[in-house]
């Protein structure tokens, strides 16, 4: 299962509308994983919505929050299929990265993103 940045964001940020759908697929018993990515928009989410200070430790509030969650590197051939997914499905830079990362690591993708859902090739989890 792969997990998009909005699932552990709605995780940490207090009173967030999709903190129960977060919880529900955070504390599931399958494999998780997200990717590298994940850190940089977080580092960026708190730096622009909390603090400097608070975006420097993004790293550990990660791994103290979801020490169970895999992360993925980014390599040439992510970055190869994410190019191709934005030019075909009009996707962001980010969300491009995280929807090659699923389907080259073959894994589902777990988002409150509807986006993903129009992305051929790209297994996407059913949250309602």
């Amino acid at each position: 299962m792969y997990l998009d940045t909005d699932i552990f964001y709605a995780k940490l940020k207090p009173n967030d509308r999709h903190a129960k759908t977060a919880e529900k697929m955070l504390s599931g018993k399958s494999r998780q994983a997200t990717s590298i990515i994940t850190l940089l928009e977080l580092e960026l989410l708190f730096k622009r919505e909390i603090s400097d200070e608070l975006s420097r430790h993004t790293m550990e509030i990660f791994t103290k929050n979801f020490p169970e969650t895999k992360i993925r590197e980014f390599n040439a051939k992510i970055f190869m299929k994410s190019l191709e997914l934005r030019q075909e499905f009009d996707l962001g830079i980010f969300d491009s990265i995280h929807a090659a990362t699923a389907i080259i690591h073959n894994e589902t993708m777990v988002s409150t993103d509807k986006a993903y859902k129009r992305v051929r090739g790209l297994k996407t989890a059913n949250l309602i």
